[in-house]
């Protein structure tokens, strides 16, 4: 396992590749009225989870804009892309607005290749407000459960997330993952490509000495206010 300088980050959306929607929440709402359980939004199955603690003062998905407020409980989502690539590119997008400051990382969200909530293996990751700092963003992999181990990739320095719309995105393309960011909208990207602010690193090497293997989940893991917006794309050749 290793982080390796970003010469060519993975994805981008060149080469002739094309953003094929996975997850696309564009007009759909959700009130999670039943609590924890299985759900489905759009075409895709969908977990809500208080991961062990009191759930969220509210939840709801209201045209395709996710909005928590939580005053000491938890929402956790698991959404199933419905897909696991390997030989394509997954690129996940999530953004965020109205996030309330938060005594440690008020938002963590995931590209993994299981549905086990939390930190395990094969979880790539991004936390917002790293130990209650506004102005930090950590990515990094979760390489074992037991015990758990972390791969930092890289920790990026924002402007006040709890005064300023961010967005973050993270790609996989089967051995390795590279992440962006950028800041000043909540608006998601469209284009499949990587956000102002490239990741100067990329985890693993990615070249072809590792298994490959797909992650179809996208888990989202919020304990504070805040207001997100996800979607996810294949990026596959262009035939």
């Amino acid at each position: 396992m290793a982080v390796v300088t970003n010469q060519a980050a993975p994805g981008g959306g060149g080469g002739g590749d094309f953003p094929d929607p996975l997850l696309d929440w564009d007009g759909l709402s959700e009130t999670f009225a039943s609590g924890e359980g299985s759900y489905t939004i759009g075409p895709l199955s969908v977990t809500y989870s208080y991961n062990g603690t009191a759930g969220p003062d509210s939840i709801a998905l209201s045209n395709g804009v996710l909005t928590i407020a939580s005053s000491g409980g938890r929402a956790y989502l698991v959404i199933d892309l419905g897909e696991a690539l390997t030989d394509e590119i997954l690129c996940c997008y999530v953004t965020m607005d109205s996030y309330s400051a938060h005594t440690s990382s008020g938002v963590l969200w995931q590209i993994a290749d299981d549905t086990s909530l939390g930190h395990y293996g094969g979880h790539l990751q991004t936390l917002v407000g790293v130990s209650g700092v506004e102005t930090d963003l950590r990515f990094r992999e979760c390489t074992s459960d037991s015990p758990l181990t972390f791969v930092n990739v890289s920790d990026e320095t924002l402007t006040d997330v709890s005064t300023t719309p961010t967005r973050m995105c993270m790609m996989w393309d089967g051995t390795a993952g590279s992440m962006s960011w950028d800041q000043g909208s909540a608006t998601l990207p469209t284009n499949g490509e990587h956000l102002g602010n490239v990741v100067s690193k990329n985890y693993n090497a990615g070249d072809g000495a590792v298994t490959r293997g797909g992650r179809r989940y996208l888990h989202v893991w919020a304990q504070t206010d805040v207001t997100i917006r996800l979607s996810a794309v294949a990026l596959r050749a262009a035939p």
